[in-house]
């Protein structure tokens, strides 16, 4: 997809334009940590085709990736898939495809969704059999975060309890962080 053709917001493109993104999740464990825990509950054994829409320089793509899953990123902003085609570079893991593009129009999200309207738009993208789940549920409070890092085993009973919670309709739209799982059918790819 062409720069010109996308339909992001100038002062989010110029926000993730400074580069903070690629290093955000190491100081934001929580999401990074539960991520991971949905996507290995939830996805399909490799070697599974994934879509990473939104996926910034690749902070999930590349571990999927040593998992054996073939992942295609995909992220609106340029500084980010070159962020992720240097880290390949780097590490000699690559990924299947890298592309700028826009989540709304896919050709093979900052903003903030309701989970009705995500999951809205999943159907609407061809995708079945969709679930939504939220990431940290409403665990926001920087401090308690903090201090249950700091306790490896207070850290997994939280990762414990929002596992437990993740599905819950009322808690998703509380969660700083919605994931939406679909399938496409092999016909349909």
């Amino acid at each position: 997809m062409k720069k010109d053709k996308l339909l992001i917001d100038p002062s989010i493109e110029k926000f993730y334009a400074e580069g903070n993104e690629k290093d955000r999740l190491s100081t934001h464990r929580l999401e990074q940590d539960r991520t991971l825990q949905i996507l290995r509950k939830r996805l399909p054994p490799p070697p599974a085709v994934i879509l990473d829409v939104g996926g910034a320089a690749g902070i999930y793509a590349f571990p999927l990736t040593e998992m054996g899953y073939k992942i295609h990123l995909i992220d609106p902003v340029a500084l980010h898939i070159r962020q992720a085609q240097e880290h390949a570079k780097k590490t000699g893991i690559h990924l299947a495809s890298y592309a700028i593009g826009d989540a709304r129009k896919i050709e093979q999200f900052a903003y903030l969704h309701r989970p009705e309207d995500l999951k809205r738009e999943m159907v609407i993208s061809g995708f079945e059999n969709i679930s939504l789940c939220s990431v940290e549920g409403p665990v926001w409070e920087k401090q308690v975060i903090e201090g249950l890092q700091k306790d490896e085993k207070g850290w997994q009973a939280l990762l414990t309890l929002l596992e437990k919670i993740e599905s819950e309709e009322t808690i998703i739209g509380a969660s700083a962080h919605i994931m939406a799982i679909g399938s496409v059918g092999l016909n349909k790819v």
